[in-house]
């Protein structure tokens, strides 16, 4: 009986990891998937800060995944960074068959992996804090782009 409750609790925190490293790629997909719809090349990069200090301490100190504009015309619509900015949310989709009683409830079926993996997915539908500034501020965040993007040009010249 305890070794069942102990690979319970493993097979759950297995699921809950690997969720939430599928699940924040994708959050950073959806991101770049409007992005890209809008004509804004952007660069993916996953644990983009893994030469500093190797991937084990980079994927605990840094984020796993980033979608990084190449260039933001000042032409375009903060409303396109702002439904770039909440697109993630879409990751909560199967939350809504559950509530139109499509599929089962995962808490209900009381298996700890599925519900450590619909915890984890939930978790990744999260804005996050920079999320947050774009949805908010737009704006600067346009401005500030074209601002460096012309210094950068310049110094090419």
């Amino acid at each position: 009986m305890a070794v069942a409750i102990v690979f319970d609790l493993v097979a759950a925190g297995v699921a809950l990891v690997c969720t939430v490293a599928v699940g924040t790629a994708v959050h950073e997909l959806s991101h770049a998937t409007v992005l890209h719809v809008a004509g804004i090349p952007c660069r993916f990069s996953v644990f983009p800060s893994r030469e500093e200090r190797g991937p084990f301490r980079a994927g605990l100190s840094r984020p796993l995944a980033t979608v990084t504009p190449v260039t933001i015309s000042e032409s375009v619509s903060p409303w396109t960074l702002r439904l770039a900015a909440m697109m993630p949310l879409v990751l909560l989709a199967p939350f809504a068959l559950v509530a139109a009683s499509t599929v089962p409830n995962p808490y209900e079926v009381g298996d700890p992996v599925w519900v450590a993996a619909s915890i984890g997915w939930a978790a990744c539908a999260l804005p996050s804090p920079q999320d947050f500034s774009l949805l908010w501020y737009p704006e600067e965040a346009i401005a500030s782009h074209a601002a460096e993007t012309a210094t950068a040009s310049q110094t090419r010249s």
